[in-house]
């Protein structure tokens, strides 16, 4: 049996540059590769989301932060030492004193993204594959399973029991609707009596979803079957919306009223550098709730730039280096105020000054000005 001490550093995708000298993660891995860990925490940092509680649970949190703030693509993983032993109980000791090695060599607790020191005997210890078997029949858990964990994902036997402990325990979806419980939203979608309207599953599924989120359903517990069981409603089953008229005012004055297609046809005939060329888009912006008719054809400034056009209409700011298009635009604006200009987006004021992508918009993200930023970079404005 064999397993890794690995790094995981910052280094940009377009010119190699590491953006945070000094800071790592440690961190160990038994499995096929270090990269089939790397692209474990690669998924991980994509779904990332920052809450304290989530934090406090994970202990990757920290690293999976700061790679989902600076973007997975922009990291790199190195193996440190490979270390091979026989007795699985042996090979974890090594793999923590090394790992507590390399962490304090990088000083990747204080300075870096490790959150806490590698264990130094806290681990669960075995010698033989009897005593996994053994472990597994003592924890009410499946050998294949708990041996799955152990060796293919990585996971040290105390995690991996409380995994699969945790997932037999974790209570059942189910839904109710009429008096009827279905073991999934499949089955509903294919009952006739009960989605009469034909509708299909992603139509159920995303209802279903949009009222969970907004605590409209009621939940039902069955402790004796260890069973969440939500209580459907008559909405969900409706008939999908028929199609809706829609009036917009353009830029010649005159107000149009129709469906989006027919509206689209006649107005991309009309103000071709405004209107987007698809009426798909069209459909798509009018589905969020923030944008209105006259911004889904690009007639008026679109949501994340509603709070510019004062700036430019009203106090005397210009367009820094190209005006927005309307037709696309889905970036959102920096202001820079001491030279009253606006850029379209990021990448404009990036390219301006010559700086990497990346750093300013983890420098935006962290509530920074765009003149502060210049002013870290030592650069006139």
């Amino acid at each position: 049996m064999k397993g890794w001490i690995y790094k995981i550093s910052h280094q940009r995708a377009d010119d190699n540059k590491n953006g945070f000298p000094g800071m790592c993660y440690v961190g160990q891995h038994r499995g096929k590769s270090i990269n089939e860990r790397f692209t474990q925490h690669k998924r991980e940092a994509r779904n990332f989301e920052h809450n304290i509680d989530r934090a406090k649970e994970s202990k990757f949190a920290k690293l999976h932060e700061a790679m989902r703030i600076a973007r997975p693509e922009n990291f790199i993983i190195e193996e440190l030492e490979e270390i091979q032993d026989e007795d699985i109980n042996q090979l974890i000791l090594k793999l923590n004193a090394a790992e507590l090695k390399y962490q304090k060599k990088f000083n990747s607790i204080n300075e870096g993204w490790n959150i806490v020191d590698a264990p130094k005997s806290s681990r669960a210890r075995v010698s033989t594959e009897k005593s996994i078997v053994q472990i597994a029949n003592e924890n009410g858990v499946t050998y294949s399973s708990l041996i799955h964990r152990i060796n293919n994902i990585g996971e040290t036997i105390e995690e991996a029991v409380n995994h699969l402990k945790n997932y037999a325990i974790k209570p059942k979806i189910k839904y109710e609707y009429k008096r009827q419980v279905f073991q999934s939203i499949s089955s509903i979608s294919n009952s006739k009596l009960h989605n009469k309207y034909n509708l299909d599953k992603k139509t159920i599924e995303r209802r279903i979803k949009e009222l969970k989120n907004s605590n409209s359903l009621k939940l039902r517990f069955d402790k004796k079957k260890n069973e969440n069981i939500y209580i459907l409603i008559d909405e969900i089953f409706n008939p999908k919306r028929s199609y809706k008229e829609y009036s917009v005012k353009t830029p010649e004055g005159d107000i149009l009223s129709g469906l989006i297609i027919d509206l689209h046809k006649e107005l991309i005939k009309r103000f071709p550098k405004l209107v987007p060329e698809k009426y798909t888009t069209i459909q798509s912006r009018l589905k969020k709730e923030n944008w209105n008719t006259q911004q889904a054809f690009g007639f008026e400034y679109p949501p994340d730039l509603m709070e510019i056009k004062p700036l430019i209409e009203k106090k005397g700011y210009k367009w820094a280096i190209s005006k927005p298009d309307f037709k696309k635009q889905n970036s959102k604006p920096v202001v820079l105020k001491v030279r009253k200009e606006i850029f379209v987006s990021q990448d404009e004021f990036s390219n301006t000054y010559g700086l990497a992508k990346d750093l300013v918009s983890d420098h935006l993200n962290a509530g920074k000005t765009p003149e502060a930023i210049l002013d870290f970079y030592d650069l006139n404005p």
